[in-house]
């Protein structure tokens, strides 16, 4: 199975970076972990699916 690079645009960056900052207002730790983990199910989905709609 051929795995796709993933690679996040700078508006999705920024996205991330938007909701961080508001999950940081409530818990810090949360924040950083919370990101982490959309974006390892974003590139693990994409690498494998890569015109999946998620």
């Amino acid at each position: 199975m051929k795995l796709h690079k993933i690679v996040l645009t700078e508006t999705a960056n920024e996205c991330l970076l938007n909701i961080a900052e508001f999950i940081t207002l409530d818990s810090p730790v949360r924040a950083e972990t919370f990101i982490e983990e959309i974006i390892a199910s974003l590139t693990g989905t994409l690498s494998v699916f890569p015109l999946a709609k998620v």
